[in-house]
């Protein structure tokens, strides 16, 4: 159910009691509260894991390494789902960022830079075929991508969706793959794809996100990409 923000309360989100409030495409709105499903798959506990192993590691930094990330809070500027801006404590900071290296195998960082890293990519075209030989020669491939500053680049896609569908929901993107370096193509991740989602069927949709990750673990300006599947010889 929609509402309307009164002028003391531009807009609200949260739970209270059985109401979630919260803001859709078409504004704020109401719905019935429900438990929050708990994570089920084996990445997604693998990162549940992970979060957790490394909100314990903050409390055994020194007090030296605390404090670095303490200072470098101040000049980072993140984006929550509902597009405010916001800075980070130290501590999500130091979470956040270790989170990103582990997707690239690194080893954590324990003391942060003096100032934020920049790493962003420029990308081409993505492809995406079904070839009737087999999936082993299926396509998904996302051309002519450059970066600077580029550690990894961490690849999200969607499952494959309706044609007719013009909105995708941040949530339904999954990680595919992580990508050493800024390669100048994201080669072929159909194997890595189809292990997730399955083989697509020709005519439908599907979306990609690239995220360029600097080598302190910080994220760039996320590409996103779509692509119907086409058939192929």
């Amino acid at each position: 159910m929609k509402y309307r923000p009164s002028p003391l309360v531009e807009t609200m989100s949260g739970s209270q009691g059985d109401s979630t409030f919260s803001t859709g495409r078409a504004g704020d709105y109401i719905r019935r509260r429900v438990d929050p499903a708990q994570p089920r798959t084996t990445v997604q506990q693998a990162r549940r894991s992970s979060f957790s192993a490394f909100s314990a590691e903050w409390r055994t930094l020194t007090e030296a390494q605390r404090s670095s990330w303490k200072a470098l809070a101040p000049q980072v500027t993140l984006t929550d789902r509902y597009g405010n801006t916001y800075h980070p404590s130290g501590q999500q900071l130091f979470v956040g960022n270790n989170l990103r290296i582990e997707l690239n195998g690194d080893s954590p960082l324990l003391t942060a830079p003096a100032v934020p890293e920049s790493a962003n990519i420029s990308a081409g075209d993505f492809t995406a075929t079904r070839s009737a030989a087999g999936a082993a020669t299926d396509v998904l491939r996302v051309a002519d991508v450059n970066g600077v500053g580029v550690q990894a680049i961490l690849v999200y896609a969607t499952a494959p969706y309706s044609a007719g569908r013009s909105y995708v929901s941040p949530s339904a993107f999954r990680l595919v793959t992580v990508l050493s370096g800024g390669s100048n193509q994201v080669e072929n991740f159909r194997a890595e794809y189809e292990a997730l989602f399955g083989r697509p069927v020709t005519g439908t949709k599907i979306s990609v996100k690239l995220i360029a990750m600097s080598q302190s673990g910080f994220a760039g300006t996320p590409i996103v990409e779509t692509s119907t599947v086409t058939a192929t010889a």
